[in-house]
């Protein structure tokens, strides 16, 4: 998303965990957000943080996109 900084939620990082080393899942439904840096005295800085979303199943998804 062009941002520098990028945000990996704690839950993304156990949902890929969560079968083991052995057992890595091979599709995980993620969403990224852009956001302004609050850490940054600078405004014009953004970071990405990226989160799991849980599915039952991946038949049928779409991309959402939001206005």
């Amino acid at each position: 998303m062009g941002t520098a900084k990028v945000l990996i939620n704690p839950s993304l990082n156990i949902g890929l965990w969560e079968g083991g080393i052995r057992h890595v899942p091979h599709k995980m439904r993620v969403r990224i957000t852009r956001r302004p840096d609050d850490a940054d005295d600078k405004p014009d800085q953004f970071v990405s943080e990226v989160e799991l979303v849980r599915v039952e199943s991946f038949s049928g998804l779409v991309t959402e996109k939001e206005a």
